[in-house]
């Protein structure tokens, strides 16, 4: 499962969304059916021990394809 929400402390989409809540909702859902799976997560900081830099210095993009400050960007891995 691959989820890119808004990043924290950026432009966001208009509405809150709490990434980790739902992450471990998801890691809920996934022990209880007994299942093995990963969840890749795209945020502007690292989340994990197993987490990649994708970009040290990204500066464009986001919602409105505008942006004032530079920002990282990790693929966080979350396994069961």
């Amino acid at each position: 499962m691959y989820i890119d929400p808004p990043y924290k402390n950026a432009a966001g989409y208009g509405f809150d969304f709490d990434v980790n809540s739902y992450i471990h909702k998801l890691l809920s859902i996934i022990k209880l059916h007994k299942k093995k799976s990963k969840i890749y997560v795209s945020e502007g900081y690292k989340m994990t021990d197993n987490a990649h830099l994708i970009v040290s210095k990204r500066g464009k993009g986001g919602i409105s394809g505008k942006r004032k400050d530079f920002n990282e960007e990790w693929l966080n891995v979350f396994s069961i």
